[in-house]
């Protein structure tokens, strides 16, 4: 029977996917060299170590909401042509984008004839409250009895 590695590098391997710092894991052996390179701190080195995961971290539960999201194929605002149809208050659809709603637990709702861009917006939307970080919306929807939500009409 082989006998584990225990050299400081594997026992680090181990210890660092038992506690799923996968970023690190991944990534220490680069970050070591370009430091023994560079002559960096060991505080520097644990700095980016730990900025790594963070980053890795934000970006896997990005994709992770947006997958869990079930968004049609990718929308975003700019895309939008708010020349047509005429009566689109740009001003009132923007302000949907910084998410402030979600946050109050208050619905969004567009109203408008078909082929307006609702479906458009709506998807913009939801990619726009994956990026910026918001949960995803309580499945039952805004319930016509609770006081009446935000509008904007297309």
């Amino acid at each position: 029977m082989p006998r584990p590695d225990n050299s400081p590098h594997a026992r680090l391997e181990r210890d660092l996917a038992e506690l799923k710092l996968l970023e690190i894991a991944r990534r220490f052996r680069e970050v070591l060299d370009d430091a023994a390179r560079k002559g960096s701190s060991m505080l520097e080195v644990l700095a980016t170590l730990i900025a790594l995961e963070q980053t890795g971290r934000a970006q896997r539960a990005l994709e992770r909401r947006l997958r869990e999201a079930r968004l049609p194929k990718r929308k975003t605002l700019t895309e939008y042509n708010f020349a047509f149809p005429k009566r689109v208050p740009k001003a009132g659809i923007v302000r949907f984008f910084d998410g402030d709603f979600i946050a109050e637990h208050r619905c969004a709702v567009l109203i408008g004839p078909t082929g307006a861009g609702k479906s458009h917006l709506l998807t913009a939307l939801g990619y726009a409250a994956g990026v910026i970080g918001r949960p995803k919306p309580a499945s039952e929807g805004c319930p016509m009895t609770q006081a009446k939500p935000p509008q904007t009409t297309i």
